[in-house]
């Protein structure tokens, strides 16, 4: 599923998902997104082709992005294997010292380059985020995750908070886990943002289906998206539609993520640069936190078994705003990952199915 095969949907009304409550004092940046789907009719959807041209263009670039990884994947695997036989070497004093820091040195090199060569997965991302949600592997973390979580919950959704939910909505979710997945991926709601009442610079929403929604008004730094920035934020909003966290359990977890001291100064920061403020609840939103860090899987094209290791966000700090073109709220998350919360960035992105 891709922007180029959405099909046309009809026109419904939602009710809202509840969100946090922002402060009065800040707006929403131009660079985030509209996370929730409010109530709007009227959504105008529109089926886009592609053309046979541009496909084959696309298709080239994932044989390529492949065929080097690949390429890259053989060569570390032999200079490991050389490195792993050493010890059976009966006469290790066979292979000098220097041999030996050379092999290791190569794959010091060969893990970078695979970090590299795996970067600005050139493929849809739509496509790739449902594969890695279909895998078991993900699908185990889903249930692992959401029973710990759910340890949290009240049974009786009369006592729960405006911001969380009773144990069966995780249980729910947990046996209905293919279906919804099913469900988010059968189509995406394009429209004009007035349709799903938001605005053209918040790019998408949770649409009025719960599919997720894509704004054909979007736009970014005052220019429209292009189609691959339109499917970035196609498998963000998809995101949101299959997964929340209202568990206090794994709300504080996620958050934990982030350092929630330098919000301010972050603010401060946006200030100096004269972009809007953005509520101190958003940034740290697990909802927001988790579907960047969805994000940052994609990017590097990775499967349900990869793993996200430090040297992967490094090369997402450098890289990932200038090879995307799209900082939907990038750059803030990062700014409030810090030496301090990194650690924990980490483990919670591997965790969690995401």
């Amino acid at each position: 599923m891709n922007l180029e095969s959405i099909t046309s949907i009809p026109k419904i009304k939602t009710e809202a998902v509840p969100t946090d409550t922002p402060e009065s004092d800040y707006t929403e940046s131009d660079f985030i997104d509209d996370t929730y789907g409010k109530s709007g009719e009227g959504a105008v959807s529109e089926s886009k082709n592609i053309s046979p041209e541009k496909q084959q263009e696309d298709d080239r670039a994932v044989t390529e992005y492949t065929i080097r990884n690949e390429n890259v994947a053989k060569k570390l695997a032999a200079t490991e294997d050389r490195l792993n036989s050493l010890h059976l070497i009966e006469n290790v004093d066979d292979f000098s010292e220097a041999e030996i820091n050379l092999l290791i040195a190569e794959r010091k090199a060969l893990k970078h380059e695979a970090i590299t060569a795996s970067a600005n997965y050139p493929g849809d991302w739509t496509n790739l985020l449902y594969k890695r949600l279909i895998d078991p592997i993900t699908k185990e973390k889903f249930i692992l995750e959401r029973t710990e979580a759910m340890k949290y919950m009240k049974d009786d959704p009369a006592m729960v908070s405006r911001r969380e939910m009773p144990k069966v909505h995780y249980q729910d979710q947990i046996d209905e886990y293919e279906k919804n997945i099913e469900h988010v991926f059968s189509m995406t709601e394009v429209g004009p943002a007035e349709s799903f009442g938001s605005r053209g610079k918040n790019l998408g929403n949770m649409g009025n289906m719960g599919v997720g929604a894509v704004f054909s008004d979007a736009e970014h730094t005052n220019t429209p998206l292009s189609n691959r920035q339109k499917n970035i934020i196609e498998a963000h909003e998809k995101g949101h539609c299959l997964r929340d966290f209202v568990s206090s359990y794994d709300r504080q977890e996620i958050q934990s993520s982030i350092d929630n001291k330098i919000i301010t100064k972050l603010n401060a920061l946006r200030q100096t640069n004269g972009i809007e403020r953005i509520a101190p609840s958003y940034v740290s939103n697990p909802m927001e936190i988790a579907e960047r860090m969805a994000q940052f899987k994609n990017y590097f094209g990775m499967g349900a078994n990869d793993i996200f290791t430090k040297q992967h966000l490094d090369h997402i700090r450098e890289r990932y705003v200038q090879d995307t073109g799209l900082d939907n709220g990038v750059s803030d998350l990062l700014y409030v990952v810090t030496p301090e919360t990194e650690k924990t960035f980490l483990a919670v992105i591997n965790k969690y199915p995401i």
